[in-house]
């Protein structure tokens, strides 16, 4: 090979034009072949850079929905803890209720158990009323009989009603 670069080096000045392109053509063909296929290489580098343009697009509009997200999951942590204080202080109020529940319940059981004494003291109170308003009664027939009575007697007047 080197003979044929020398002789082509040698024989240039002369002008053997075809002859130099003849020894150098296998050359010339490598180079060209491997020009397309460095071209073929750049295309696949091209087209490797736009998937990875493309794919970092795709990585951005992701990572800023992630970053909406995220937001968004801060406000419902928010809103949970919120609701936490909101549980608590609910839990706080019923526990006050139920103990207040409770305490009524004992007042009531006691209520419950003087009602029913004052009941009975009532029945009893009833009983004597009912036995005092037939001692009325009676004391009043007597009366009207004295009345009656003394109607009859000569210069008695007995005092009316008004």
């Amino acid at each position: 090979m080197r003979r044929l670069i020398l002789a082509t080096l040698l024989l240039g000045p002369v002008g053997c034009q075809s002859v130099k392109e003849g020894v150098l053509s296998p050359v010339t063909s490598r180079l060209d072949l491997a020009n397309a296929q460095l071209a073929a290489g750049v295309r696949q580098v091209e087209l490797g850079n736009a998937k990875i343009d493309a794919l970092d697009a795709k990585l951005t509009e992701t990572n800023q929905k992630v970053a909406r997200i995220e937001k968004q999951l801060a406000q419902t942590d928010a809103r949970i803890q919120d609701m936490q204080g909101d549980v608590k202080t609910a839990t706080t109020t019923v526990s006050h209720v139920d103990a207040t529940a409770t305490e009524l319940n004992k007042t009531v059981r006691s209520m419950s158990g003087t009602l029913d004494a004052t009941g009975k003291r009532i029945e009893v109170m009833d009983g004597r009323l009912a036995e005092a308003n037939k001692k009325v009664d009676e004391v009043n027939k007597k009366m009207d009989v004295i009345v009656e009575a003394a109607k009859k007697i000569p210069g008695v007047e007995p005092k009316k009603d008004k």
